[in-house]
């Protein structure tokens, strides 16, 4: 007995957040403004031999009151005695048709980073979509499309008793401006574009970037690689969730603005997503001349998103004049 749930992976969101995404796909519904108030971004550096990732200040944030609000599913979260209670809520939940998010420590996720495999124990996440004799059945969309076996004593051991149940309610919010305003206050607000140049001074001030993955299990994981990582995330979700509400909203000054505002996002995401592929590039490079040239360009990079940011801000707030 299973779920046909699809594993569906984001582009820079983290497990848990995959599995939201994997669930409103499943259950026919939008999930765009979830993922639509991770815009904030600053750059904290107090000394200059300070590393950069530790001074790049955002998140990859989910607003899960407006997944309930707007987009009609409550997403609970249990905290149980044992991993034996969480069975039961799953074997409940699966009655229902709905799945459950259920914690795994890595070194019980037998599909997870080999290195991490009876080594670390570090938080995720995956998807509980059916059940047979000997396994739970899960879908983990950070390690693969197929679904994943996890045999009972490994959910029984890896579970810490946290785990997270879906449910259909009615949405609060029935006014798409309200929602629109809020989205938008939350940029003007949080949007520290000014940093941006900052950050760019400081990547342009070294000669490579190869101190910032050092001490980090993979270079993934490094604090600069999750900071650039976490812009795109942001920008481009936000750019899904203004997209999304250009196709509901029903006012035509707003409606005639919607197609400039969507190609700044987009031009944004799409700069954001340059800068990341520099990063790799740089980092796979050994040759000291193209680390340089490298550098320059990605400073370069980060001053023209820093620009488009600013444009992206006066036209929020020009859209704030049209909604209140």
């Amino acid at each position: 007995m299973y779920l046909p749930i699809q594993p569906v992976r984001g582009i820079s969101t983290d497990c848990f957040q995959d599995l939201i995404i994997s669930t409103m796909i499943y259950l026919g519904l939008p999930y765009q403004l979830t993922f639509s108030e991770s815009m904030g971004f600053n750059f904290v550096q107090h000394d200059r031999n300070d590393l950069i990732g530790k001074c790049i200040v955002n998140n990859k944030y989910t607003s899960l009151d407006l997944l309930r609000g707007f987009h009609g599913v409550l997403l609970s979260k249990s905290t149980l005695q044992s991993s034996e209670e969480v069975y039961d809520i799953i074997l409940n939940e699966l009655r229902q048709d709905m799945p459950v998010i259920i914690y795994l420590s890595s070194y019980w996720n037998l599909w997870g980073n080999p290195h991490a495999y009876q080594t670390i124990d570090s938080a995720h996440f995956c998807l509980v979509s059916g059940i047979d004799k000997d396994h739970l059945m899960c879908v983990d969309p950070t390690f693969g499309k197929e679904m994943k076996s996890l045999p009972f004593k490994n959910f029984f051991e890896g579970n810490n008793g946290v785990c997270f149940t879906f449910k259909r309610v009615e949405p609060e919010i029935k006014d798409t401006k309200d929602v629109f305003l809020r989205v938008i206050n939350n940029v003007i607000s949080n949007n520290n574009y000014l940093a941006l140049y900052d950050l760019a001074n400081a990547i342009e001030s070294q000669e490579n970037l190869r101190h910032e993955f050092e001490g980090f299990h993979d270079f993934w994981a490094s604090d600069f690689f999750q900071g650039i990582d976490t812009l795109l995330f942001s920008r481009l979700y936000f750019r899904k969730a203004i997209e999304f509400l250009s196709q509901i909203i029903d006012d035509n000054p707003i409606s005639a603005k919607m197609p400039q505002l969507i190609s700044c996002c987009e031009q944004l995401s799409n700069g954001w997503e340059i800068v990341q592929k520099m990063i790799i590039r740089d980092y796979l490079d050994l040759e000291l001349v193209r680390h340089n040239r490298s550098i320059r360009k990605m400073s370069n990079a980060i001053k023209k998103n820093a620009e488009l940011e600013e444009q992206l801000v006066n036209e929020l707030i020009e859209m704030k004049r049209l909604l209140v």
